[in-house]
C-alpha cells in the first residue's frame, strides 16, 4: 500500500450497510466513508462526491439529444455517497484493520487451501501456515476460492468479445462545460452530470467517468 485498484463508486446502500456496521460492530472509522465531508476530514482529499447516475446516449455524427439522457439524483436524506480514491481508501482501512488487532501480511500469496468441518487451512508460498475458522475471499477475479472449489463456467456461458480498459485522468473537461444542452434541459445546477457516475453509451458498448 497504497497501490492502485479500481471499485471507486459508492452508491447509497453501500452507505447505508456501512453505517449498521459501524454501529454493530463499534467500528466508528466505517462512518468516515458515509459522506464526502468525512472522507475528505478523515482520509483525504482526493476523493469526489456521487450526487447521481447519469446515463447520456452517443450517436456517430451528431451532438448527443439532451432528451435521450437520463439522471437518478440521490436523494439528500440518503446523504452524499463520495468517489474513492482508492490508493487513500484501502490504505487508511489498512492501518485501521491493524488498530482493532488484525495481524497484517503484505506480498504474501497462498498457495494452498483446505478445508475442513473444523475450519480452513491456508498455506503461503513461504511455507506459512494459518488455521482459522472461516476465510474470506477479497482477492477479486483471481480468486483463489473460485480456483479451488472451481466455481467457474469452463467455457463460460456467457459469451462475448467486449474488452474492458480503465486509468485515472487529469484534467478531464466536465461533460456539463462541453454537451451544448439547451439550458431548459440541464439538469439542475446543484445536480451537474459530472456531480455523480456518468455513463456514456455507445453503439455496442459503454464508458463511464467517476470524478475525483
Amino acid at each position: 500500500f497504497p497501490r492502485y485498484h479500481i471499485g471507486e463508486s459508492q452508491n447509497p446502500q453501500l452507505v447505508e450497510w456501512l453505517h449498521i456496521l459501524a454501529v454493530r460492530y463499534d467500528v466508528p472509522e466505517l462512518k468516515h466513508l458515509l459522506d464526502i465531508r468525512a472522507v475528505t476530514k478523515h482520509i483525504g482529499a482526493h476523493h469526489g462526491r456521487k450526487q447521481s447516475f447519469g446515463f447520456v446516449r452517443h450517436v456517430p455524427d451528431r451532438e448527443p439529444d439532451p432528451r435521450e439522457a437520463t439522471m437518478f439524483v440521490i436523494p439528500k436524506m440518503l446523504t452524499e455517497a463520495s468517489h474513492m480514491f482508492r490508493q487513500d481508501t484501502d490504505t487508511y482501512y489498512f492501518n485501521v484493520a491493524a488498530k482493532y488487532g488484525c495481524t497484517l501480511r503484505q506480498n504474501w500469496r497462498a498457495t494452498d487451501l483446505d478445508f475442513d468441518d473444523e475450519g480452513v487451512t491456508v498455506t503461503g508460498q513461504n511455507g506459512e501456515v494459518f488455521r482459522a475458522k472461516y476465510l474470506i475471499d477479497a482477492s477479486g477475479f483471481r480468486s483463489p476460492l473460485a480456483q479451488k472449489f472451481d466455481l467457474r463456467d469452463k467455457p463460460t456461458r456467457i459469451r462475448h468479445h467486449a474488452r474492458s480498459m480503465f486509468t485515472h485522468y487529469v484534467g478531464i473537461k466536465p461533460y456539463d462545460d462541453v454537451c451544448g444542452y439547451p439550458e431548459a434541459l440541464r439538469p439542475p445546477a446543484e445536480s451537474p452530470f459530472h456531480g455523480g457516475t456518468l455513463h456514456h453509451l455507445i453503439e455496442r458498448g459503454w464508458y463511464w467517468s467517476i470524478p475525483l
